[in-house]
């Protein structure tokens, strides 16, 4: 479905999906290749590597200085506001920046 919205000219300031595609390895290669901005979702188990290390993304909380985590409300639910706590950090990624 994206490479047929791209084909078609498609180019979304963001690209967003849930854990099934944030697992995808092929969809985030893909993204990256073309250089497209995205968030994923991904599970606790998944690793990821930032710096020199590889680690679990339940153990990427740690490496998250205390300031950077920001609460922000994920909209209304059937018990009122969804608020979580949210941070961004950056991972290492396969491809070279030009």
């Amino acid at each position: 479905m994206l490479a047929r919205a791209f084909d078609l000219g498609a180019k979304p300031t963001w690209v967003l999906g849930d854990e099934v595609y944030g697992r995808d390895t092929h969809v985030r290669f893909w993204l990256e290749e073309k250089r497209q901005p995205y968030v994923l979702a991904v599970a606790s188990n998944q690793y990821i590597s930032i710096g020199l290390s590889q680690l679990p993304m339940s153990k990427a909380p740690s490496k998250i200085g205390e300031k950077d985590w920001n609460g922000l409300s994920a909209g209304m639910g059937s018990k009122g506001q969804r608020l979580y706590d949210w941070a961004t950090f950056q991972i290492n990624h396969p491809y070279e920046d030009d």
